[in-house]
């Protein structure tokens, strides 16, 4: 994170891999409001319309770099960020070596004392994914290269990994578009308990 100068707010980077329509983006943007962006996004049409929608924004989310892989940023320091999110993509990526080469490769993205976030769906598959990615940061990385900060702050075993009925996962209330903008089923209600899993390291 690039330091205040003359009570500016300090510039954010932020690398959203699988963005989708680029929801990670406009989360950070809504936290940070001086920032370099890049979201990476292999699916032409959803990269077309998050790139659309970013573009007619007042605030920084025009700038956005939209590409379809990660070789398209460039190497080196300029191409490391502040915060690095993998957002809903594990489940998506069929096998485990595939998975680990991902994750190898966005960490090799992550800037000193930058902050890595793993969300996935908020179910017990969705949680064995997030563990298993905590599993990794525990059995490779030393204290001084990576701590977890959230949802515990520890490096202790997680207490619910043992129990094949639970599972770490929190909610969140969301509204869905009108149905003027994004038609619903008769039977889909209008706010949806999103439920999610996630790590912060």
């Amino acid at each position: 994170m690039t330091e205040k100068k003359d009570g500016q707010e300090p510039t954010v980077s932020v690398l959203d891999y699988g963005a989708g329509l680029g929801s990670g983006l406009w989360a950070a943007n809504d936290v940070f409001k001086s920032q370099k962006m890049a979201a990476v996004e292999p699916n032409m049409a959803m990269r077309k319309l998050g790139k659309f929608l970013s573009e007619n924004t007042d605030d920084n989310l025009y700038n956005a770099l939209w590409v379809d892989s990660l070789a398209m940023i460039p190497q080196g320091e300029k191409g490391k960020f502040d915060i690095v999110i993998l957002g809903y993509v594990l489940q998506e990526i069929p096998s485990a070596k595939g998975r680990q080469l991902v994750i190898d490769a966005l960490w090799q993205r992550l800037k000193d004392n930058g902050v890595f976030i793993v969300v996935e769906p908020g179910s017990p598959k969705g949680y064995r994914f997030v563990h298993s990615f905590r599993q990794w940061i525990l059995k490779t990385k030393t204290r001084d290269e990576a701590n977890i900060i959230a949802p515990c702050p520890h490096q202790h075993a997680c207490p619910m990994a043992a129990n094949a009925n639970a599972w770490c996962n929190f909610s969140q209330i969301t509204i869905r578009y009108p149905n003027e903008i994004f038609p619903k089923k008769p039977q889909e209600r209008d706010m949806v308990n999103e439920k999610f899993s996630f790590l912060c390291v």
